[in-house]
């Protein structure tokens, strides 16, 4: 499917005036430390309103599910929403965490969405299926983030921002602040973007690039992790994540951080 701004280039988004906007940029949504980790990863959505996220190879056994969010991003017109659906055969309502620009596809707006799932995600097969808001809508894609403890895990700090930037041929910067780097540093993040078609959008963290948006999850979609314990010095109390899009015209709905500290 190629939108209408011809391979990515941004010809005819909606002006930044028209736009109701709750929240944008990302803010800080989670702050937590606790003997774990994070896992997230995500499935693309626009050839189909449902899809499978399978968590089984990223969390360790023995673990258990924290708390879990389920991330989505609809492309939608006025009166439009894009917030219901089911999880594991279980309803979610989703929180309408900022509205943005369209992403070059010719409607009005872009929602960003957020739904708490922690009851009924599975450390395993997730089975997703979102409830289309009109004929029109567009769905992008989802990916879910699992925050679970593992007794035999260092502690760690876990740092969730999120909303909706819709970047059209541009760059924003997210800083994850609040934390203290110890040595050795053990750190990971993840970038949620929708709408990457593998046109040079690009993933940065303290301005080195850690990753590109290419439709990796399924058309449209991209949950892109990276190992940055090399980009972060010990005594570092907060660091720059960065989508880099000068041609192709994503959506930045969320950024998950989590670096080993010392026990307190």
């Amino acid at each position: 499917m190629v939108n209408n701004g011809q391979d990515g280039v941004c010809n005819n988004c909606n002006p930044k005036s028209n736009v109701k906007t709750l929240q944008n940029p990302l803010t800080e949504f989670l702050n937590l430390s606790l003997k774990g980790d994070y896992a997230a990863t995500g499935v693309g959505l626009r050839d189909s309103n449902t899809g499978t996220i399978d968590m089984s190879s990223l969390i360790p056994a023995g673990s258990t599910i924290f708390q879990a969010f389920l991330y989505w991003e609809a492309l939608e017109n006025e009166g439009t929403l894009s917030n219901t659906g089911t999880l594991n055969g279980k309803p979610i309502t989703g929180t309408l965490i900022s509205t943005d620009r369209d992403l070059c596809w010719g409607l009005q707006f872009t929602h960003y969405f957020r739904a708490d799932v922690t009851k009924i995600s599975n450390i395993g097969i997730n089975n997703i299926k979102i409830t289309l808001g009109g004929p029109e809508t567009l769905l992008d894609g989802a990916s879910l983030v699992i925050v679970f403890t593992n007794e035999n895990s260092p502690l760690k700090q876990i740092i969730i921002y999120d909303g909706g930037v819709s970047l059209t041929g541009s760059t924003d910067t997210t800083t994850i602040s609040g934390f203290v780097a110890t040595s050795p540093v053990q750190a990971h993040t993840t970038f949620i973007v929708g709408d990457g078609q593998n046109v040079g959008a690009t993933a940065l963290f303290n301005s080195t690039t850690v990753g590109t948006f290419v439709g990796a999850d399924g058309p449209l979609w991209d949950t892109v992790s990276a190992d940055i314990s090399a980009l972060i010095d010990p005594g570092d109390t907060s660091a720059t994540t960065t989508v880099q899009s000068p041609r192709d015209c994503v959506g930045w709905i969320s950024q998950v951080f989590s670096i080993t500290i010392r026990g307190k």
